[in-house]
C-alpha cells in the first residue's frame, strides 16, 4: 500500500492525496484547486498527474474549493466512481463549485477558461454518496470508511480508513482541515484513536492565536472600540462559508443579550447568503450552544437591524449612511468579491475600521494591509490608507500550533508508524515537526510515494 501527495504538500491549497492498495484499488482524498499561483490557477489545475478513470472512489473532507474545486475536472476526464462526503458538504460544495465555475468562466483570457462544463458539475453531484458523521460503510472488500467531526466548517469531516492488511488492519486517519475548540457554531474536532498513520493539516504550525478571548468577547471589544461616533463603520472581510455565519451569529447574540447597542449590519455576499441557508437546514451539525439558542425560540442568523444585500453595486448605497454600521462581505483575503468595493470606499476614512477576521495568504491584499502598507491600488484606483486596520483570530477556523500538537498527540499512540504533515507552507510544517518528539513526523513532498 502506498500514498502519493499530489497537492497541499509544503503549501496550503490544492489538497489531493492518492492512496493505492496492494490490489490496485485507488482512493483519492480530496480534489482541490491549487491556487498558490493566482495568475495561472486554471492552467496549473488543468491536468492530473494520474489517470482519473483509474481512481475507484473519492472522499471529500469538506466543501472549500481548495479541497473540492477540481472535482468537476476529474469527472470531465473520466472519473466515474462514488464521491463520499457529509450531506452539508454536498450542499455547500454545490454552491461553491457553481461560484468557482462562474468566476473562471468570466476570465478574459482564453487559456484561463475552466477545463470542464456545467454538466460536469451536475455529474459530480450525481456521483455523490452522503454519510452522516460516525456512520461506517465498506467502500471495498478491504476498506471501511468512517467520517468524524473535524470542526472546521459545517459538515467538515475527518476520514478514518480501516484497511485489511494480511491478518490485521491498518488504520489511516486524514484530518482534512481541523477547526479550533470553542467555535461559535461548530462542534470541537474529535480525535482519532491510535491510528497507524495520520495525515494532518499544519496550517498554523509555528503560530499561536493572539486572542485568548472567546469569539463573543473579542468581537464585542472590537465593535465597542470602533463604533465611537456617527460616522464610524466596521468593514469585515469574511469567507462566505463558515466565517460569515460565525460572525452574524455572534453579533446576533451580542445584540439580543444587550451587551451591544444595536446598529445596522449589512451582509453583502450572494454565496454567503446561500451558504447561510445550508447552515439553517442542517442545524443538527451545529454545536450544542447554537442548538440551545435556536430551541429557545431564537433565529440564528436573522435579527433586528440585519440587512441582506442581494443587488450588485450596493457599496455606494452603504457608504452614504450617516450612522454607525457594520459590513460583513466576501472575500476574506480581500482578493475578490464585493468586499473590494467596501474597502475602496472606506480605506481613506479615518472613522472606519477594516477588521481582518481570518488567515490571509502572503501577497494578498488582506495580508498587505495587515503588514501596514500606506497606500493600495484597488479596483483601478490608488488609495492612501487612513482607516484603522485591525485583526481578530477569534473566528479562526483552524487550530493554532498548540491545538495541532494536541490533536496529533491525542490521535496517535504506540502503534503509530508515522504522521504526514500537509496543508501548510514549509515554514509552518517545519515548526510543527520540530516541536513533536512523541511520534515520527514526515513533511509530505509533492509527487513522492510513501509506502505504508
Amino acid at each position: 500500500m502506498k500514498i502519493t501527495f499530489w497537492g497541499a504538500a509544503e503549501q496550503v491549497t490544492g489538497s489531493m492525496h492518492l492512496l493505492e492498495l496492494d490490489n490496485g484499488f485507488k482512493i483519492l482524498l480530496d480534489c482541490g484547486l491549487d491556487y498558490e499561483d493566482k495568475d495561472n490557477i486554471i492552467e496549473n489545475n488543468r491536468e492530473f498527474p494520474f489517470s482519473p478513470p483509474q481512481v475507484d472512489c473519492l472522499i471529500l473532507s469538506h466543501a472549500h474549493v481548495d479541497h473540492s474545486g477540481n472535482i468537476p475536472n476529474l469527472v470531465n476526464k473520466g472519473f466515474s466512481g462514488p464521491i463520499y462526503c457529509t450531506p452539508p458538504t454536498a450542499d455547500l460544495a454545490w454552491n461553491l463549485l457553481q461560484d468557482s465555475f462562474s468566476i473562471q468562466s468570466r476570465s478574459k483570457k482564453k487559456h484561463q477558461k475552466p477545463p470542464y462544463k456545467q454538466k460536469d458539475i451536475t455529474q459530480t453531484f450525481d456521483q455523490m454518496h452522503t454519510l452522516d458523521i460516525g456512520e461506517t460503510i465498506s467502500i471495498s472488500d478491504e476498506v471501511k470508511l468512517t467520517l468524524g467531526i473535524a470542526g472546521h466548517i459545517m459538515g467538515a469531516a475527518t476520514v478514518l480508513l480501516e484497511v485489511k492488511d494480511g491478518d490485521g488492519t491498518k488504520k489511516i486517519g486524514f484530518t482534512g482541515d481541523l477547526g479550533k475548540d470553542g467555535s461559535p457554531l461548530i462542534p470541537n474536532p474529535k480525535y482519532f484513536e491510535n491510528v497507524d498513520y495520520l495525515i494532518s493539516e499544519s496550517t498554523y504550525g509555528g503560530r499561536l492565536h493572539a486572542s485568548k478571548l472567546s469569539a463573543e468577547e473579542d468581537l464585542k471589544k472590537h465593535i465597542e472600540e470602533s463604533l465611537v461616533n456617527n460616522l464610524s463603520r466596521i468593514i469585515i472581510p469574511a469567507f462566505s462559508v463558515g466565517r460569515t455565519q460565525d460572525i452574524l451569529f455572534t453579533i446576533n447574540k451580542l445584540f439580543a443579550s444587550g451587551q451591544l447597542k444595536r446598529c445596522k449590519v449589512f451582509t453583502d455576499s450572494p454565496l454567503a447568503i446561500r451558504s447561510t441557508e445550508v447552515y439553517d437546514k442542517y442545524k443538527d451539525y451545529l454545536n450544542e450552544e447554537a442548538n440551545d439558542y435556536y430551541n429557545a425560540g431564537n433565529e440564528l442568523f436573522d435579527f433586528e437591524g440585519l440587512v441582506v444585500i442581494k443587488e450588485r453595486n450596493s457599496a455606494d448605497m452603504v457608504k452614504t449612511i450617516q450612522e454607525p454600521f457594520i459590513v460583513v462581505s466576501a472575500a476574506g483575503m480581500v482578493e475578490g468579491g464585493r468586499i473590494k468595493e467596501h474597502i475602496k470606499n472606506n480605506i481613506q476614512n479615518p472613522s472606519a475600521t477594516i477588521l481582518i477576521a481570518g488567515y490571509c495568504s502572503k501577497g494578498t491584499l488582506g495580508a498587505r494591509l495587515l503588514n501596514g502598507i500606506s497606500s493600495i491600488r484597488i479596483e483601478g484606483q490608488d488609495k492612501s490608507v487612513h482607516s484603522f486596520i485591525k485583526k481578530t483570530d477569534a473566528f479562526s477556523a483552524h487550530p493554532d500550533h498548540d491545538g495541532l500538537k494536541k490533536f496529533i498527540s491525542n490521535s496517535t499512540g504506540k502503534n503509530t508508524k508515522k504522521v504526514f504533515l500537509v496543508h501548510g507552507d514549509a515554514t509552518s510544517s517545519i515548526s510543527l515537526k520540530e516541536d513533536i518528539d512523541f511520534v515520527p513526523i514526515e513533511i509530505a513532498i509533492k509527487g513522492q510515494e510513501y509506502h505504508l
